[in-house]
């Protein structure tokens, strides 16, 4: 992660973290304007904002809950505004990709495939059109409110709760889907996740190997389950494919899907059993002896 992103020792306390939200926003702001609506710009741009996100998240012990629910909807909108341009593109390849070697190579298949491609294409040219125009005015908003919020507290209490309250959610997160995963659940559980990964990356700078050995498997949980979620939207769209799509065809992409599908979550279930093997009481107390250390 950029350094820009990541508290220092020069800034104590939420003031550096708030501070890194805004860049993170101006971030994904350039990204809209410089984008001509290509994949790598819009995930840029998108992503930038989901990291903002988690990073609100961090500071929520410290704002009122009003301005908390506020910026992130704002924030949220945002990453809507143009997710469908490139979902659509995510959910072609990842089809092109299982029916590869699955006998799915019909003419039926071929137009299903080309059907994801035209709605990619048309999703893309709306986020080009309106999308894009969308999420900077909801970006623009979030910063500007940002900008008025009165002065954070000096220490990292509020820090340290909002990091434990992440892990909390994804340590439930991962016993749930330990006992009965389900497509929505282990969504979910990616997302929270996710948040805990990019919060983990902006106090890089004080991190024990401990926490970036958990960051390490944050990421390979987060990759397998948004691997697993494509798939299960996938799986969901195969149900409206064109007639003529021939049912050996349909099956053996459908048990070639799920039979990865079992893969990534075992896998998932593996690392994310790692991942959050502490107590949440027990991984804040390890986080106030780091903070401790910490230069003032």
């Amino acid at each position: 992660m950029n350094q820009r992103f990541q508290i220092d020792r020069n800034a104590f306390g939420l003031r550096r973290v708030h501070a890194i939200l805004q860049r993170q926003i101006t971030a994904a702001l350039a990204a809209l304007r410089q984008s001509h609506g290509s994949d790598d710009e819009l995930h840029r741009a998108r992503k930038r904002m989901k990291d903002a996100r988690a990073t609100l998240r961090l500071l929520r012990p410290a704002l009122p809950k009003r301005t908390f629910q506020h910026e992130n909807h704002l924030l949220r909108d945002a990453g809507r505004a143009i997710g469908a341009a490139r979902d659509n593109r995510v959910l072609e390849r990842t089809l092109r990709r299982m029916a590869h070697g699955a006998g799915s190579r019909s003419a039926a298949m071929s137009r299903f495939a080309g059907q994801l491609h035209q709605q990619a294409q048309a999703a893309r040219a709306a986020a080009l059109r309106e999308g894009i125009h969308r999420s900077a005015a909801h970006l623009e908003k979030a910063l500007g409110n940002s900008a008025s919020w009165p002065s954070l507290p000096r220490g990292w209490k509020a820090l340290r709760r909002g990091l434990r309250r992440t892990y909390r959610q994804g340590r439930r997160m991962a016993k749930t889907n330990a006992h009965d995963a389900s497509a929505e659940s282990l969504h979910e559980w990616r997302k929270r996740s996710k948040d805990l990964r990019s919060q983990l990356e902006v106090i890089a700078p004080l991190q024990h190997a401990s926490l970036e050995k958990m960051t390490d498997r944050l990421h390979l949980l987060t990759d397998e389950l948004g691997e697993e979620h494509d798939l299960a939207v996938l799986r969901q769209r195969l149900q409206g494919a064109p007639e003529g799509l021939k049912a050996s065809a349909r099956d053996a992409l459908e048990k070639r899907i799920a039979k990865r599908r079992a893969k990534l979550r075992r896998k998932a279930l593996k690392a994310g059993k790692k991942a959050y093997t502490e107590r949440p009481a027990r991984f804040a107390a390890r986080l106030r002896d780091y903070f401790r250390r910490w230069p003032r």
